[in-house]
């Protein structure tokens, strides 16, 4: 699997068009170049910066409803690319298909530990820790198994994993988790209820390392990055990822998994 970190920003970087050199775009991941993960506000210019063709992109599956990862504009440059030959499939919460009416578009509702399958990977929605200020709407970790079994953990946006992903793994063994890691070096933050920071996430990988669903062997990467919340250099941050035993995401990174 080939995965492309097309944007790594919290919603506090500033968006204003064309992005500055060292803005971090709104959260978007693309899986094998066509399956893609949230599509916020910058990801139209992003993907032009990167020349990738929008109609490459079948799938869209978002882990919420917030702005900064659901952008009616950005599904719709998806979905009408020039040469887009099938309707762009949507994957999320009842709330994101409310003004999607009008885009060609096809539409699913996920329902939690549902699979689903894409090509060769199958995906499970799992819960998030995130506020959505509302209780009936809801969030979504994705549990990402390849054939040969090697399980990746997509989360983000949340805080602090849920006893129901522990329970889900139980007795298996995650290769790669993508974390949110919005709070970085930033003790004691009040996001700690939607949002890790870096401890959070320590404290976390020692709980599963317990039970070997985290071991040696477990990739690591720090994403959906706040610019105020981690340290103010380039080469301050990824230390201070490396010194939480992960890579950090950045705009345009690939990695193979």
């Amino acid at each position: 699997m080939d995965i492309l970190f097309l944007g790594t920003g919290a919603a506090d970087w500033d968006w204003s068009l064309p992005l500055k050199a060292g803005v971090r775009g709104s959260t978007c991941t693309i899986l094998d170049g066509h399956i893609m993960l949230d599509a916020g506000p910058t990801v139209p210019y992003r993907m032009e910066q990167e020349k990738l063709n929008s109609a490459s992109i079948t799938d869209i599956l978002f882990t919420h409803s917030h702005s900064d990862h659901f952008n009616l504009d950005s599904i719709a440059y998806i979905a009408n690319a020039p040469g887009r030959k099938e309707k762009l499939r949507l994957f999320g919460s009842k709330e994101i298909f409310e003004n999607t009416a009008d885009l060609p578009i096809e539409g699913k509702c996920l329902e939690y530990g549902v699979d689903l399958q894409f090509g060769e990977y199958k995906f499970m929605p799992l819960p998030a820790n995130h506020d959505l200020g509302s209780f009936e709407k809801k969030a979504y970790h994705y549990l990402i198994e390849k054939p040969n079994g090697e399980l990746m953990l997509y989360a983000l946006d949340g805080g602090w994993l849920m006893g129901r992903i522990r329970e889900v793994l139980k007795e298996r063994h995650l290769d790669l988790i993508v974390w949110d890691a919005t709070s970085g070096t930033s003790r004691y933050n009040w996001r700690f209820g939607c949002h890790n920071d870096l401890y959070m996430i320590q404290y976390m990988c020692k709980g599963f390392g317990q039970l070997n669903i985290v071991t040696d062997t477990t990739r690591h990467v720090f994403n959906h990055i706040a610019r105020t919340l981690w340290p103010t250099t380039p080469e301050e941050r990824q230390a201070a990822a490396k010194e939480a035993g992960g890579l950090l995401a950045e705009d345009g990174m690939s990695i193979s998994f």
